[in-house]
């Protein structure tokens, strides 16, 4: 492979769609080796990029990167007044108002009351699994991307029914946050959001109206001090659909493609079970869906890493570089579902740790613990697996497979 620029480079992997960014989609290792020799790196683009662990880890915890793009004077209302309620989530906002915003779900993902959700969560996969037992399927489409569907749909009181929606708006809300967007490609995002927006701000009505057993009804019912408002209600219920769908979706597929083109860890897998909890654990340091932290802003001058930075700079954290970092991991570009002392980073760290974090690990493990114990083995097809272009999103776009064993339905 030829070596390029490395400015290009990061052009390329910022940008994408890009006609020059192949290499980096399909196997971006290369890429985070030259970016971790670079150490903090100014793009041309304009962001900075982080991706050694330790820049990388401190920068999550250094409240002077402050998430909040308001603190500069963005708003969340675009000029053609349609409201951005990702910029007003948890996501995208400093204490105290984050601190407000994650209290008042943080008891639903708490690991014991994640751990309660289990055997529903097997019953969803055995069905799905059931579904599929025989012949060819798109792993991602047909099974990764509707486990946490259906999972975050039970939890919010949302209607399975329209599942293909939210993978589209889902999708839709992930390329509103790429660095660059095609003009066409971002009124489609637009239209996508508006339909989302419309969706859940009648699913509060309804549930004021009648409420359920369900997270949403629980916030709208909620009339402690730093309750939420009909906005936060909103934003919150789009922001859980949208990580709680992608990452996991993203998190099974990139998980099984690495089990079908390491053979002799998926030979170990099925013949030592035991793994599964350090494999999921693997499965999300080698390829970890959400690639990088969504974009950090300096509102006052500092030195940082050895760098002058000035109000406006914006910083990338590239957790999937800073997860095949030498100076942490042993080997690091080895698939190992036996790693140990596995501190990968991908689901952040500090104050904006995935809330999640629990759920997505638990739906993983009974889906492999699933997937061994009680189905065939799978095979990937030729040609079967195409990678997602995204500078946010380390995922698949497809991966075909089929059933290489009997399957025991």
């Amino acid at each position: 492979m030829p070596e390029h620029p490395f400015d290009d480079e990061v052009v390329w992997f910022m940008t994408p769609g890009h006609p020059m960014r192949t290499d980096i989609r399909n196997d971006p290792s290369r890429f985070y080796d030259r970016l971790l020799a670079a150490g903090v790196y100014r793009s041309q683009v304009g962001p900075w990029l982080v991706g050694r662990y330790e820049e990388a880890f401190a920068a999550t915890h250094d409240e002077q990167w402050s998430r909040d793009p308001s603190k500069l004077g963005r708003q969340s209302v675009t000029p053609d007044g349609q409201i951005n309620y990702l910029d007003m989530s948890m996501l995208n906002r400093d204490p105290p108002e984050h601190t407000r915003l994650r209290r008042m779900v943080q008891k639903a993902f708490v690991p014991s009351a994640v751990a309660r959700q289990r055997e529903e969560i097997r019953g969803v996969v055995q069905e799905l699994l059931g579904d599929l037992s025989a012949g060819e399927f798109d792993f991602y489409r047909d099974f990764a991307a509707q486990i946490p569907l259906v999972v975050i749909c039970k939890m919010l009181g949302v209607p399975t029914e329209r599942r293909d929606d939210f993978a589209r708006w889902g999708h839709a809300a992930v390329a509103r946050t790429e660095p660059t967007h095609d003009a066409g490609d971002l009124d489609e995002v637009r239209r996508l959001n508006a339909e989302c927006v419309e969706f859940f701000s009648a699913l509060v009505e309804t549930k004021l109206r009648d409420p359920g057993d369900d997270l949403i009804s629980m916030l709208v019912a909620d009339d402690s001090d730093g309750r939420a408002g009909a906005d936060d209600v909103i934003s919150m219920s789009i922001l859980l659909h949208v990580a709680g769908h992608e990452t996991t979706a993203n998190l099974l597929a990139n998980g099984m493609f690495n089990l079908l083109t390491h053979p002799d860890q998926y030979d170990l897998l099925c013949t030592s079970p035991e793994n599964v909890v350090s494999a999921v654990e693997e499965m999300l340091r080698y390829d970890s869906p959400a690639r990088n932290t969504t974009v950090r802003y300096a509102l006052e001058p500092f030195t940082w890493a050895g760098h002058e930075i000035v109000p406006g700079d914006q910083l990338f954290v590239v957790l999937a570089a800073a997860n095949r970092d030498p100076g942490v991991f042993d080997d690091p570009h080895r698939f190992d579902i036996t790693r140990p002392n596995n501190r990968h980073l991908s689901f952040g760290s500090g104050i904006h740790h995935c809330i999640g974090a629990a759920l997505a690990r638990l739906e993983a493990t009974v889906v492999f613990e699933e997937l061994i114990a009680n189905f065939g083995r799978l095979e990937l097809l030729d040609g079967g697996a195409e990678w997602r272009d995204s500078f946010v999103i380390r995922g698949l776009d497809k991966l075909n497979v089929r059933w290489s064993e009997t399957v025991a339905v």
